[in-house]
């Protein structure tokens, strides 16, 4: 399951040098790591029940989450049909962290909008098959520089977003024996607990 479900996603793209996944079992399960092992692949898990340590997929969620809702309204449960229009909408506009669009940032190239089918453009009407292929392959030389562009340009914008929303949080500083407020979750065990102790913590 694992190597047909990597084949669809190495073909286009390549295998990846890093996997990052959340904790659950798909990702977690013994033959999944040692599928990772034999291609090199690193894998790198996120804190449970903590979206936010993923920071890059939680800020595309945001934006996709707050577009479908302004699409659906009060028709919530048409989510799964309305996802491919947000997405295609996402996808060829430049995002300002990297300065390109997600689209060019995958494939190379920038992406034909259906409006530029029903309505030619410049870029569409002056294109020849020859001349596209070029470019086409130029692009692709290019790509990687490009990517390593992004990736600065986003790690600068990093900096600056949590400066910014750093401004006025104050540090604190915890030693030895400080008391602290834990938070437990409902399904969270004491580490060493065997299945017939209590769980979460007694707030007494």
């Amino acid at each position: 399951m694992y190597q047909i479900r990597m084949e669809e996603h190495c073909l286009p793209f390549g295998i990846p040098q890093i996997i990052i996944a959340d904790n659950g079992p798909q990702f977690d399960s013994i033959a999944f790591r040692n599928f990772c092992s034999e291609l090199n692949i690193r894998n790198s898990y996120s804190t449970p029940r903590y979206p936010q340590s993923n920071g890059q997929a939680e800020a595309t969620n945001k934006t996709l989450i707050n577009a479908l809702k302004k699409r659906l309204e009060q028709a919530k449960g048409k989510w799964v049909e309305e996802l491919p229009g947000v997405l295609w909408a996402y996808r060829p506009h430049p995002r300002r962290p990297t300065g390109n669009t997600p689209f060019a940032l995958t494939y190379g190239m920038d992406a034909v909008i259906p409006t530029e089918i029903g309505l030619p453009t410049i870029r569409t009407d002056a294109a020849k098959q020859k001349d596209a292929n070029t470019e086409l392959g130029r692009n692709l030389d290019w790509a990687d520089e490009v990517r390593e562009s992004a990736s600065i340009r986003m790690a600068d914008y990093q900096q600056r977003a949590s400066a910014h929303y750093n401004r006025k949080v104050r540090p604190r500083n915890f030693k030895n024996g400080t008391l602290v407020l834990r938070k437990v979750f409902e399904n969270t065990a004491e580490v060493g607990a065997g299945n017939s102790k209590p769980i979460g913590k007694d707030p007494t």
